[in-house]
């Protein structure tokens, strides 16, 4: 699951947003989503979380998930300096940290599926895409969280997802348009 809109309200396509989203007020999750993480946990799932943000804020991030009551789960956040050339990439596209973290979580768990959770506000249905077609018998869902009001229809993600099964991804306003989806995969 990436953090950033689908279980926080970060508004990642607003940049001094989301810098006040993530260093000056509280963390909010995303209405729904803490009941559905811990429902999918009781089933049986095991969770693992990926984001943009830079690591420092793995004390704040996981803080977050436990006061909201989400399951615990992995950290794969963005590796950040001052002193180097990543500083320059805090903002920048999340392809590249993203592909880093999910596709070696395909190739340790080569038994597991995966239920794909993201959102509009950058690239993760054009990753998640590529993710389910280079490991199509592991990724069992997709779910994109429509923080950007987009149509599923768009040419975004025609492209995004072409190949993928019409029914393998769903882009979602309200959890409940994926819930009892999640709970039929998780059982």
């Amino acid at each position: 699951s990436d953090i950033d809109d689908p279980i926080k309200h970060s508004d990642v396509r607003n940049k001094s947003e989301l810098l006040r989203n993530t260093f000056v007020r509280d963390f909010r999750a995303v209405e729904g989503m803490p009941d559905l993480y811990s429902s999918l946990f009781d089933a049986g799932v095991a969770f693992h979380y990926v984001s943009g943000s830079p690591w420092q804020l793995l004390g704040p991030i996981e803080s977050f998930i436990d006061d909201a009551g989400f399951p615990k789960g992995t950290m794969h956040l963005k590796q950040f300096r001052l002193k180097d050339s990543s500083a320059l990439e805090l903002l920048g596209s999340q392809v590249g940290t993203k592909l880093a973290s999910v596709e070696p979580l395909l190739m340790a768990f080569p038994d597991r599926t995966f239920i794909l959770i993201g959102d509009t506000g950058e690239q993760d249905p054009e990753i998640y895409g590529k993710i389910a077609r280079q490991y199509p018998d592991q990724v069992a869902a997709i779910y994109i969280r429509n923080a950007t009001g987009e149509d599923r229809d768009d040419i975004r993600f025609v492209d995004a997802f072409r190949e993928v099964a019409d029914g393998k991804w769903i882009l979602f306003d309200e959890v409940s348009q994926i819930e009892d989806h999640a709970k039929g995969l998780a059982n």
